[in-house]
């Protein structure tokens, strides 16, 4: 049985929103932003049809990386979680794939009402988590680095088709850089001459200069595909009921102040595919507005005053030029 629609605003989509309703106020680049979208939606409609039907192999519990589980956590509410199997399958048919997937759900979710194509992946591998609090976006991560706090923990979306090397590019690029946050996309926070925080529209949306190095002005985005080490868990989740009044439904932006608070990097993959498919009919808004511009301004703004952070905690200087920390070796199969 289908769920029915309840509204909750996550960083990767307002969902009851129309697009012209998150537009820039730039008429030639919301006209691209608008032609790219259309042209997205009949390209890659055919993969998303070919993931729907397709079987996907079973996880294997076994395997390792570099002697550590691999979770893949993501979240989903209302009608959402009737396509989320689509994600949850192209997460499972990747090159490298992970231990375990895990959907976190909160208490609005009956097990009993959740679509069947969903309930089938669990015999895959898939771990459905429900019955949590609703921390929104944040539940992706939430819980994740509470019951797999020696995991490696790469964040998803529930409204995206991934690339078959969306988990073998983050793990070869952990292979190298272990202490930083890996993404396959971000956004490069920017202030003015005097110091001040510029609107988010201002910022280098997708930013891949100067990639991929550690730096600390890159604002991963967690839906396009993340990867954090355990020993950055407890950092991350310092603080963490302060979310919910600072930043409750921008997560991206919550992590990445975090981030910057306890000095740790990023690094955005170069040569791949920055942002997967969007699901059809998931209400994806735009591209360019994660959360909409406003809500991302306001609370980095909140952000910034609580914690008294200022432009010179997001220069890139403070990072070693190339702090090459762990070894090359690219993924491998199963590690017993």
């Amino acid at each position: 049985m289908p769920v029915s629609s309840r509204k909750e605003p996550d960083s990767g989509a307002s969902p009851d929103v129309d697009r012209t309703q998150v537009m820039s106020g730039n008429v030639f680049k919301d006209a691209l932003d608008s032609l790219r979208w259309t042209y997205r939606k009949h390209r890659d409609k055919p993969r998303e049809r070919q993931i729907a039907k397709a079987e996907p192999p079973a996880l294997n519990p076994e395997f390792r990386f570099q002697g550590r589980e691999v979770t893949v956590s993501l979240t989903s509410y209302g009608t959402r979680v009737n396509t989320a199997s689509i994600a949850i399958k192209s997460l499972m048919m990747q090159t490298v794939a992970p231990t375990r997937i895990v959907l976190y759900l909160d208490d609005s979710l009956v097990r009993a009402d959740l679509p069947a194509d969903l309930l089938e992946l669990e015999s895959k591998g898939l771990v459905i988590s429900a019955g949590h609090e609703d921390f929104l976006s944040h539940k992706k991560y939430r819980f994740a680095m509470e019951d797999y706090p020696d995991s490696l923990l790469i964040l998803a979306d529930d409204d995206l088709v991934y690339e078959p090397d969306t988990v073998e590019s983050l793990l070869k690029a952990h292979a190298e850089y272990p202490s930083a946050v890996i993404g396959r996309r971000a956004h490069r926070v920017k202030f003015d001459s005097s110091g001040q925080l510029l609107p988010y529209t201002e910022w280098d949306l997708q930013w891949s200069e100067l990639c991929p190095t550690p730096r600390m002005s890159p604002m991963v985005t967690t839906g396009a595909g993340s990867l954090y080490p355990p020993e950055l868990f407890p950092a991350l989740l310092d603080d963490f009921p302060l979310s919910q009044t600072l930043a409750p439904t921008a997560d991206d932006i919550w992590l990445k102040v975090q981030e910057v608070r306890h000095g740790i990097p990023s690094v955005v993959l170069s040569g791949v595919r920055a942002m997967p498919a969007e699901i059809l009919g998931t209400n994806r808004v735009s591209l360019y507005h994660v959360n909409g511009p406003r809500g991302n301004d306001e609370a980095m703004g909140r952000l910034l005053d609580h914690y008294h952070l200022d432009s010179t905690c997001f220069d890139d200087a403070t990072v070693d030029a190339d702090p090459h920390e762990g070894s090359k070796e690219p993924p491998r199969g199963t590690e017993l």
